[in-house]
Order: structure tokens, then sequence, then C-alpha cells
């Protein structure tokens, strides 16, 4: 689980798309970092994870929320510590 609140950085997968009728488009993912506080408690089971960019110290609130779908997270990095704390090669542990 991690923790709303937490700061971190997104690695992500974003989409790309052609209009082009006429040839078979040449088309790659792009590889995006994105920082932020974690907007709500989630896991790897959830289906979207929510990430502010804007954190209010008086208020301790967060605003300008963005939601990743979860299956374009490669991973998920504390910035505080350094850990990992999105794997996709293993699951969430039970507790976590």
């Amino acid at each position: 689980m991690i923790k709303k609140g937490t700061l971190v950085m997104v690695e992500w997968e974003d989409i790309s798309s052609s209009g082009d009728w006429n040839e078979d488009p040449d088309l790659a993912t792009a590889s995006i970092q994105t920082p932020g506080w974690v907007a709500r408690d989630t896991d790897k089971r959830y289906r979207d994870f929510h990430l502010a960019q804007s954190r209010s110290i008086d208020e301790e609130t967060l605003h300008d929320h963005t939601s990743f779908p979860t299956g374009c997270i490669t991973s998920i990095r504390c910035l505080a510590t350094g850990a990992e704390l999105w794997d996709l090669s293993k699951p969430d542990e039970e507790g976590d």
C-alpha cells in the first residue's frame, strides 16, 4: 500500500496515436516521469492511481490531481527515501 501524501516520482508510458489512413504508422509509446504527492492510499489492485502536483502547507491539502490508469505505470519511487514503491516484477506483499 502506498500512503496518501507520500512524495513520489511516477514513471509511466504515454499513449501515442496516428490518424494516417494510407500507411501503417511507426508508433511507440513515450516514457514519462511525473513527480507529485500520492492523492489517496492505493495499491496495484486498483484501476487508477491519483497524483497531486500541489500541496497546501497551511491547510495540509492536496490539489491539481491527475489520474493514471495503473496499467500505464512502470514504477513509483519515494523521493524522500529513494525506495521503490511500485515494482512490476513482484506483487504487493500482504500488509503493504
